[in-house]
């Protein structure tokens, strides 16, 4: 489902300096899969899922997602295969402040050019925000407004979906909470899955664990890069 051959990115330093961040010779995951990306803050995994997403090009190296090249289409090309086929859950969640949160669910299906209120309102209520459907953001809690981010990464039932330490602004309980959620919603429609974080607590709900130290060959190199 996800192939990664030779990827490299590096980004200008100071005095003009390069500094490598990601260098991965091959990376591999079966459909449905569900893996922990184990790494520390600032050693380059966000890059890496940027990457992956499409967000970032790479400076070297090839990404296939379900036999499609991914780093061999343009922007647009890529925008539009993000939105069909990966959902991406941000730390931050980043949601719109200014739409509820079935909108907020509704709006990826707007950039795929297709609308299905009723999945949509199915996936608020498997999360178990079946009363908060027309809150806002600033209207919810920190977990609640998890759990919509979470709902609206699944809402096109991608091939895969990438967690950028989802749990990092929850409490121990509301991130349990979130992982069940998210290994259910996965495995109802049959996403792979590549979390990462630095927190053992959320490391061990996993069966299959990458060490990023070990797949990632740059970063015995990097210094001074926050990502």
């Amino acid at each position: 489902m996800l192939e990664v051959k030779n990827l490299s990115k590096s980004f200008a330093g100071i005095k003009e300096t390069v500094t490598p961040v990601v260098r991965v010779n091959e990376f591999l995951m079966k459909q449905g899969e569900m893996v922990a990306l184990r790494g520390e803050s600032g050693s380059g995994k966000t890059t890496f899922l940027h990457l992956l997403a499409g967000i970032l090009s790479p400076d070297e190296g090839k990404i296939f997602l379900d036999n499609v090249e991914l780093t061999s289409l343009c922007e647009t090309k890529r925008d539009q295969l993000r939105a069909s086929s990966i959902g991406y859950v941000f730390q931050t969640f980043n949601l719109l402040r200014g739409f509820t949160a079935l909108e907020n669910v509704l709006l990826p299906m707007s950039f795929a050019g297709k609308t299905d209120k009723q999945w949509a309102s199915h996936l608020l209520m498997k999360v178990g925000l079946e009363e908060k459907f027309h809150h806002l953001p600033g209207q919810l809690s920190i977990g609640q407004q998890q759990r919509v981010a979470l709902a609206r990464a699944l809402v096109n039932q991608p091939s895969l979906l990438l967690a950028d330490e989802p749990t990092g602004n929850l409490d121990r309980k509301n991130a349990s909470n979130a992982l069940e959620i998210m290994d259910d919603l996965c495995r109802e429609t049959n996403a792979g899955l590549l979390i990462v974080s630095h927190d053992e607590n959320v490391i061990s709900h996993f069966e299959k664990i990458v060490q990023w130290s070990e797949l990632n060959r740059s970063s015995d190199q990097m210094t001074g890069y926050s990502q």
